[in-house]
């Protein structure tokens, strides 16, 4: 179904977000060695992953100020790839801060 939504799609992973990131460091924008990579994603949507990613990187060193934020780690959302996700660290509540320090309060 062109420009809809697709049967089979899934969210973005970090571990994803991370591979794309890394063989785009070694390897350019050689995006159809990059799909290789990660099975059941197309050229287009690693393409499209990482110009997301960059433009948010951009935004962010420009000093562009977004509200929207991370729910895992309380970073500007656009363009993250929440590191939170990856390991154990402690998940954060805007307004609160990291829910383990929450949880050593008590």
């Amino acid at each position: 179904m062109p420009g809809g939504k697709h049967e089979n799609t899934q969210p973005w992973s970090p571990e994803e977000d991370q591979v794309i990131l890394e063989m785009h460091a070694l390897e350019g924008p050689k995006w159809s060695k990059i799909v290789q990579q990660l099975p059941n994603r197309s050229v287009s949507s690693i393409r499209n992953r990482w110009q997301r990613i960059e433009h948010g990187r951009k935004l962010r060193e420009s000093g562009t100020q977004t509200r929207n934020r991370c729910h895992a780690c309380g970073l500007p959302k656009r363009g993250h790839v929440c590191m939170a996700k990856l390991s154990s660290a402690p998940r954060f509540i805007p307004g609160l801060g990291p829910i383990g320090a929450i949880e050593a309060l008590n």
